[in-house]
């Protein structure tokens, strides 16, 4: 697991591609509410949130709700997110938001490729298939 070092870029650029690769991975493979579930949990304290966040989509994994590769895949971005911006609690509660909403959109496009970046995703959705 790599630290992310610089919260601007990554509130610009890698939270895309963070949520745009898990979301082609949970493509079908949930269902809406868990979604929802995850942004209405992440309330209160963003630490706690967070940790309380990660230990939710264990459950659902546990429970079938939620496929374990997606669960562990959310899990470890939010785990990233948490160790990068622990230390400054608006940035982390930004960068968790964000990676949650987007993560959200890109699932809701219907668009399912888990190895996908932003790039990647735009251009399967005009229909350019891949590029880069």
């Amino acid at each position: 697991m790599t630290h992310i070092s610089d919260y601007n870029e990554f509130i610009s650029k890698g939270v895309y591609d963070m949520a745009c690769r898990v979301g082609g991975l949970a493509v079908n493979k949930i269902d809406k509410t868990q979604i929802n579930n995850l942004l209405e949990i992440f309330k209160g304290d963003p630490e706690e949130a967070t940790n309380v966040l990660m230990l939710y989509i264990a459950r659902q994994s546990a429970r079938n709700e939620i496929p374990r590769n997606v669960a562990q895949q959310l899990v470890s971005d939010i785990y990233q997110i948490f160790n990068s911006f622990k230390n400054n609690k608006t940035e982390l509660e930004e960068a968790i938001r964000k990676y949650l909403v987007l993560f959200k959109w890109v699932f809701e496009s219907g668009i399912s490729d888990q190895n996908q970046d932003f790039h990647k995703f735009i251009n399967n959705f005009i229909g350019r298939g891949r590029v880069r």
